[in-house]
């Protein structure tokens, strides 16, 4: 199973997954007027065009034309398939129910045509990655929409949402540093994603990483190392090849448990006791994409580190799958994988860690906590009732968000949870 379907949804995912095509050029050496050979290691993300130059496979999909017009400006957008920009009338307003009822009608035929025909040019497809957020209208609420429709049609395919999530800061009691709008649209949309996405792998970033101020800077390359970590295994040789169906096997235990926090650590002066030292830094929770309190830093449901560089010996990573968290890993082994290139040439290691646990439970917590304080005033919910929305889904989703909260907190009792199959 080698090919990959990536899709930026919405504004946010589509700036994401901008980085990630700028990204596999550099790391795959497509340089402008380059000679390169078609291989197996371009095939997961691209298709050889008559003219022997390489097209991505990219979807790029927002409701507001002005946003895929700026695509445009992308340095490789002669690698893209115009068939594959697509848009729909205009803006959904920072509205789920907009993006997920209102506006997705004139557009979502379409959408699901370009899908089928990426589908069809692959020979063995491995997954479809999702880059989206929940924050933003089309993000959140059309980007739920393709993934049920995705569902329907792919059947045991796998669609990996790498989504960024609202970061809650508390500034007191009474209030957060947080848009109402942008608390709603994640209360909607993530429970749906367990519900249409049982298997897939989802990663958790803070906001600050969908900034708009540069299109393609540096908070998304960041990010886009995580996504390119997922795919490396599929795409390089190494000492421990991991592709997306032996990752979601390994570390997603149940039809809940597949939400996962992310952690970036890159050398450049190749320490010879870098991944002892970078396990030491994931257990002090520093340089992760998801911030957690250090009161939080508790049970660890599953979790995985993707190892690029030379330099490293089988021995030590397999130490690592069997090492314990120091008391904090609670349900499976540690998985790792490990290839031989960097996603950077001046970098001489990175490994990539994610990892779920009882910290995600405390995010969703203080999630629901937010939600509940704009709720209880009403504030603003009368744009979603007007645009298709029904009081009965706010109480729903919240509802679904407090088991799932209950199932990630209940790991931190170091109590074992249930892993049955809900249907």
């Amino acid at each position: 199973m080698k090919e990959i379907i990536v899709a930026g949804v919405g504004s946010c995912g589509i700036n994401l997954t901008g980085s990630y095509l700028s990204l596999m050029n550099d790391e795959h050496d497509l340089q402008k007027g380059k000679n390169f050979d078609f291989n197996n290691e371009l095939v997961v993300h691209f298709n050889e065009s008559k003219s022997q130059t390489p097209i991505s496979r990219f979807l790029f999909i927002d409701l507001d034309p002005i946003t895929i017009d700026q695509i445009y400006c992308h340095p490789y957008v002669n690698q893209l398939n115009p068939d594959n920009l697509l848009s729909g009338d205009s803006s959904s307003m920072n509205l789920y129910s907009n993006g997920f009822y209102e506006k997705s009608h004139c557009v979502i035929d379409k959408i699901m045509d370009s899908f089928q025909r990426e589908i069809e040019k692959c020979d063995s497809l491995q997954a479809i990655l999702f880059n989206h957020s929940t924050s933003g209208g089309t993000g959140s609420g059309l980007g739920i929409l393709l993934m049920e429709k995705l569902k329907e049609v792919l059947g045991d395919y796998k669609i990996i949402a790498n989504t960024i999530v609202p970061s809650i800061f508390e500034e007191n009691s009474q209030s957060f540093d947080v848009s109402a709008l942008s608390i709603y649209n994640s209360i909607l949309t993530i429970p749906k994603m367990i519900e249409h996405d049982n298997n897939a792998l989802s990663k958790y970033y803070p906001p600050d990483y969908s900034s708009n101020k540069n299109l393609w800077g540096n908070p998304n390359k960041i990010a886009s190392k995580t996504i390119s970590a997922l795919t490396s295994g599929s795409r390089f040789s190494g000492l421990n090849q991991l592709n997306i169906r032996k990752i979601i096997t390994n570390i997603v235990p149940s039809w809940c448990f597949t939400f996962f926090s992310s952690f970036y650590f890159e050398d450049f002066g190749s320490k010879p006791d870098f991944v002892n030292n970078t396990f030491q830094e994931i257990m002090r929770n520093k340089n992760s994409l998801f911030t957690i309190n250090e009161d939080y830093q508790t049970k660890v449901v599953t979790s995985a580190s993707f190892f690029r560089g030379k330099g490293h010996f089988s021995s030590e990573l397999e130490e690592l799958n069997t090492k314990e968290f120091h008391g904090k890993l609670f349900w499976v082994q540690h998985l790792v994988g490990h290839i031989d290139k960097c996603s950077n040439q001046k970098v001489s290691q990175e490994v990539v860690h994610i990892s779920q646990g009882a910290h995600l439970g405390h995010y969703i917590k203080k999630l629901r906590e937010a939600f509940h304080s704009f709720y209880k005033r009403k504030a603003f919910v009368h744009w979603y009732y007007r645009t298709g929305l029904d009081t009965i889904e706010f109480i729903d989703a919240d509802e679904k968000l407090e088991n799932l909260e209950f199932k990630y907190l209940y790991t931190e009792a170091g109590i074992q949870p249930n892993y049955a199959t809900e249907e």
